[in-house]
């Protein structure tokens, strides 16, 4: 699957972490399938249980990596990101 993904909401931290559909954050995944509607979170359509629970990203330094899904918004995705694990995904 190739993701181009333009808008994130950014994330508030709060018990260590980051938990979807609570304190303002963008709602969470009923599954980690990569099927998403219309009007899903930007969000769900990295949020993927395939590869080991994880995805390869690209970076712009031309670099490439595995990334744990629950580790996805603990990535840098712009200036001021606040960063920390997803307490509350599916496990499927």
């Amino acid at each position: 699957m190739w993701v181009d993904v333009t808008t994130l909401t950014n994330p508030t931290i709060a018990n260590g972490g980051i938990t979807l559909g609570q304190n303002g954050n963008p709602a969470c995944p009923p599954n980690l399938n990569g099927q998403i509607d219309s009007g899903s979170p930007h969000e769900w359509r990295f949020l993927l249980a395939r590869h080991g629970r994880g995805i390869n990203a690209a970076f712009c330094d031309g670099s490439a990596r595995f990334v744990r899904t629950d580790d996805i918004l603990q990535l840098t995705w712009r200036k001021g990101w606040k960063k920390g694990p997803i307490l509350n995904l599916p496990r499927s």
